[in-house]
């Protein structure tokens, strides 16, 4: 909890900011007291708000959705002034959210055999993991990472105009293509992943708790389809510039062994250019700002 107001990325301004993935929910209390809005000063109103918010938040924390009715605890806050009537809960919902606190209240920890007992988590807390990576989006997170996009742009485009290049990708074998897209698609995801800062799962007496793991397990996969995503777009921009912008004269004279003027050479070309764009090109996401990264993966939603 927090007298600082809370940025937010798609509201004027956040009330709480719950994240189910790392069981933490940031709270302001800034605009709760009717002062702020230049309303007399109400002591029992601003407790009540704060109760409703405290409740709502804590909801999402147990991965509970929205509901409908403006008295219930989990209706969508669109004002504070809405805070002011949450304050009931269905029968379905005290039992829903007294059947998931136990489970998110005791966490499982280990203090050795870190790799057999994360693999246990993973099997327990799949359905967690499939949550949240759903809710970060790749779609979401690519708008994110501008510094990474350029970067790989610019290097494809170089690439893409070098003769030498056209010779190695037309000529490699399919096989090797793909080996070197997938080690360029988990390299640039281990690069993201250890510049945002994200590697730390061992707590204090290496201790790794339930979840780190389902966290770290979240953020890798999120990390994985996002770069997954952007090389089929780099794949796909590469190939539609292939047989709508390159000269066929130079598809015919650049290679040295053979011409590449055939459709399975372009293909192999777009692999190729884009693995390399790709890799480049999460060197240069490093740039990019973390904090709006982890909004995106950790933040449930801006309320």
């Amino acid at each position: 909890m927090t007298e600082v107001d809370l940025a937010a990325s798609t509201l004027s301004y956040a009330l709480a900011l719950p994240s189910p993935l790392t069981n933490v929910g940031v709270i302001s209390t800034k605009r709760l007291d009717p002062t702020f809005w230049g309303d007399p000063a109400d002591d029992a109103r601003a407790v009540k708000r704060l109760t409703a918010l405290l409740l709502h938040t804590f909801g999402h924390l147990l991965n509970r959705p929205h509901a409908d009715g403006a008295n219930n605890a989990m209706h969508d806050v669109t004002n504070v002034s809405d805070l002011d009537q949450m304050d009931q809960l269905t029968d379905a919902q005290r039992e829903q959210m007294r059947r998931a606190l136990p489970l998110e209240a005791h966490e499982h920890t280990s203090h050795q055999d870190h790799w057999r007992f994360a693999l246990r988590m993973l099997l327990l807390d799949w359905r967690n993991v499939v949550r949240a990576v759903s809710r970060a989006n790749p779609l979401n997170l690519i708008t994110r990472l501008p510094t990474m996009i350029t970067a790989a742009l610019s290097v494809i485009i170089v690439f893409f105009f070098s003769p030498e290049i056209w010779d190695v990708g037309s000529t490699v074998a399919f096989y090797q293509l793909a080996l070197f897209s997938m080690a360029a698609v988990i390299g640039s995801t281990a690069v993201l992943y250890r510049s945002f800062a994200f590697g730390g799962m061992l707590m204090c007496g290496r201790v790794l708790s339930e979840s780190a793991v389902v966290t770290a397990a979240a953020t890798v996969l999120s990390l994985f389809l996002t770069m997954l995503l952007l090389f089929s777009l780099f794949v796909g921009l590469t190939f539609l510039a292939n047989i709508a912008v390159f000269p066929q004269k130079l598809m015919e004279t650049w290679p040295t062994v053979d011409p590449a003027v055939h459709t399975i050479d372009h293909l192999k070309l777009s692999l190729f250019v884009a693995a390399l764009g790709l890799l480049a090109g999460s060197l240069g996401g490093r740039a990019d700002s973390k904090d709006l990264v982890r909004r995106v993966l950790f933040v449930d939603e801006e309320t």
